[in-house]
């Protein structure tokens, strides 16, 4: 019990009493001085508080939605644009360009081999022709050939299977 004896001690606070002529009252004085939790606000700060502290309709909020998509597309815009104009600068630039002496030399070279594998394929086109009619000519030979062979091994079953059964109707004939 003497525990929450304690624990009232150091909730209660001090009673003063103040005694005029007509009146005795006891005021309560607090514990810790009031002054010591405020704090004072600029007037940017408390415009801030205020302003965040408000509630917005839902217009409100639709049109700040809406401004903060407009100024971020503008922004995209803009950056598209100056890329654009980078692109076409520099474009520009490699054009006035002269070429170097190694540029130069590696499109020489470019030339050179582009006429003689042009002269190559002219060259060989012919022959290339040539070659495709012989194979072609080798292909429908050999396909004939095995027609041929095909036929006469039919011929031959089929002589064979005559044979066989003139044997066995004259085998009957003489039974």
């Amino acid at each position: 019990s003497s525990g929450i004896n304690a624990e009232y001690g150091k909730n209660r606070k001090e009673e003063v009493s103040v005694i005029t002529k007509d009146l005795i009252r006891k005021i309560k004085v607090p514990a810790k001085d009031p002054s010591e939790l405020s704090i004072v606000l600029s007037s940017e700060q408390y415009s801030r508080i205020k302003e965040a502290s408000r509630v917005l309709t839902q217009a409100e909020k639709q049109a700040r939605l809406d401004s903060i998509k407009a100024s971020k597309e503008k922004a995209q815009e803009s950056s598209q644009e100056r890329k654009t104009f980078m692109s076409e600068m520099e474009a520009q630039r490699i054009k006035r360009e002269k070429p170097s002496d190694l540029e130069k030399e590696r499109k020489d070279k470019g030339k050179v081999l582009l006429a003689k594998a042009e002269e190559q394929l002219n060259e060989q086109e012919d022959e290339i022709k040539k070659l495709n009619e012989i194979i072609l000519n080798a292909k429908c030979h050999a396909i004939r050939d095995a027609q041929l062979r095909e036929k006469k091994e039919i011929q031959q079953e089929l002589t064979v299977e005559n044979q066989r059964l003139d044997e066995m109707m004259e085998i009957e004939r003489l039974r």
